[in-house]
């Protein structure tokens, strides 16, 4: 009986071995196989992979990725692209181009001041519908003052409650703390919506105690039921009375 089940077990066991050895060798012919079918991965674009005059054309396109890599790549080239970014904010056939342009001249930030005036009109232009990023531009260029703030102030009684938040972060930024400003952060503590006077609080917060007109305002705003704007008062009250 011993003489029948042995040559059994010795198939079973060489048929297993057999199993085993053939088992790596074909994984590794499979990797090796895969090695030789792989690609090299693309090389990232670079913002001098297209001229700045086809970055331009791409603020047009429809697609927002396209266009947010437009923006990052002119930012690149610096502020000789102020003149032409400027032309396609101002036209009113580019679309999303133009939102694109501002965006993209806010971030040269200083380097974009000869911008200001075409972005103040476009802040004042109620036709437009993205014009809170005027103002958010101008508040991250921080130039001209003396015409830029007067056009803030005036956007935070924009029928548009993302201009009026905008209008009030970009004061914010400038740490605008003329007198106009400062009345005119204090009347947006009393807005009917609560991001605008959120924002307004945090801008005379930042502007300190040159703002000690807001006090009153401040306090009102200080007992409100709403949390967030409570606390931001509360803050701007600690900043503005110089604790």
């Amino acid at each position: 009986m011993m003489r029948r089940i042995l040559p059994a077990c010795l198939c079973v066991a060489v048929l297993a071995l057999g199993c085993d050895s053939a088992g790596p060798t074909g994984q590794r012919q499979a990797t090796r196989g895969n090695k030789k079918r792989s690609s090299p991965q693309p090389r990232e674009m670079v913002y001098t992979d297209k001229t700045p005059e086809e970055w331009l054309a791409m603020l047009r396109h429809h697609n927002p990725q396209f266009r947010e890599r437009a923006i990052d790549s002119l930012i690149q080239y610096g502020p000789k692209q102020v003149p032409a970014l400027v032309e396609v904010l101002q036209d009113e056939k580019a679309g999303p181009g133009r939102l694109a342009a501002t965006r993209a001249l806010g971030g040269l930030r200083s380097g974009a001041e000869a911008a200001v005036p075409a972005l103040i009109e476009a802040l004042q232009d109620r036709t437009w519908t993205d014009r809170d990023g005027a103002a958010e531009a101008l508040g991250m260029i921080r130039s001209q003052p003396e015409t830029t703030i007067p056009a803030l102030v005036e956007a935070l009684h924009d029928p548009d409650t993302t201009v009026r938040v905008a209008a009030a972060r970009a004061l914010k930024r400038m740490e605008a703390d003329t007198e106009a400003a400062v009345s005119g952060l204090a009347a947006a503590l009393a807005d009917e919506d609560v991001n605008v006077e959120t924002e307004a609080a945090d801008a005379l917060a930042r502007i300190g105690p040159k703002a000690k007109a807001a006090i009153p305002a401040l306090e009102k705003a200080a007992r409100s039921d709403n949390f967030l704007l409570a606390r931001s008062a509360q803050e701007a009250l600690r900043r503005v009375r110089g604790g």
